[in-house]
């Protein structure tokens, strides 16, 4: 495990950054804590002006391609391993092979994020590479609107590394938007995680816990956010019953994604084969997934 992470049993986040990265996530905190200082206080408030989520502008995306897609699918893996979903706001789909039921959390997380909003034919070319190249079962969505994640796929190691290399040729028109997801190229890359939020639903709790105990702008400071949250999740943080917030109960996924996560981004280091979060160890995941502190990791 220690090769694969310099967090393990972790208690204060203690390293500080110098980088042009640092000094652009504390500028996004401060326009975020302005926002939930004018009374947006509410995880959905931080969350949507996060992802800058804009439910007027919508994507290339119609009913009629879900259509086209399952059909396409069918003729490749076969009915019964083709499952679609429209919500309204994305449209997901779950192509699956040799009898895997993949388990998310074991896969990596890839966000693409185009220049505008004509995402179908880029969508529709890099699920059907998937379908007649990839070895396993993935996951992907798109947006029926406008925000800053337009695509998410989630596949397999050995799938994604096959898949970089395809996807790459669209790297002119993928724009790196979110900034608390670290980048591979063009590529955000995350996990899914054994949690009831996604990371960006995590960083918006994570953001929203530590405005609570800021008194102004001054005091902000992604690490010493970052610090906040390692102290909350070791339990240092006093605990209020009423507040569903705390990371008290989280597991060791949730942690080192984030703090994985956000090492790469302000340290502006590239992201190696290597790295925890392109592991494709799914004993490793399913460890990560149960503990809920160092002690019950026990590596």
């Amino acid at each position: 495990m220690q090769q694969f992470t310099k967090f393990l049993n972790t208690k204060h986040f203690t390293i500080h950054y110098e980088t042009e990265s640092y000094h652009r996530l504390n500028r996004i905190l401060e326009n975020l804590y302005g926002h939930y200082r004018q009374g947006h206080t509410s995880f959905y408030d931080i969350y949507e002006f996060m992802q800058k989520i804009d439910w007027h502008a919508r994507s290339d995306w119609r009913k009629r391609d879900s259509n086209a897609l399952e059909s396409f699918a069918n003729n490749i893996i076969g009915k019964n391993n083709v499952w679609s979903n429209d919500d309204g706001c994305w449209s997901a789909f779950k192509f699956t092979k040799n009898d895997e039921s993949p388990y998310c959390s074991e896969q990596v997380k890839v966000y693409l994020t185009k220049n505008d909003l004509s995402i179908r034919d880029m969508f529709l070319d890099l699920v059907q590479y998937l379908l007649q190249n990839g070895i396993h079962s993935f996951s992907c969505k798109l947006t029926r609107y406008k925000r800053d994640d337009h695509i998410c796929f989630w596949m397999y190691s050995d799938d994604f590394f096959l898949f970089e290399k395809y996807a790459a040729k669209y790297a002119d028109c993928l724009i790196k938007s979110q900034p608390f997801i670290a980048y591979r190229g063009p590529f955000g890359i995350n996990r899914d995680l054994k949690d009831a939020n996604s990371y960006n639903g995590n960083v918006a709790l994570m953001a929203k816990r530590y405005f609570k105990n800021v008194n102004n702008t001054k005091e902000l400071d992604v690490c010493k956010m970052l610090d906040f949250f390692l102290k909350d999740w070791n339990g240092e943080i006093e605990k209020d019953e009423s507040d569903w917030t705390s990371f008290s109960k989280t597991n060791c996924q949730v942690l080192l994604v984030i703090l994985e996560s956000f090492d790469l981004i302000l340290s502006e280091c590239e992201m190696p084969d290597n790295h925890l979060l392109l592991n494709g160890d799914k004993n490793l995941w399913n460890r990560l997934c149960n503990a809920k502190s160092w002690e019950e990791l026990q590596i």
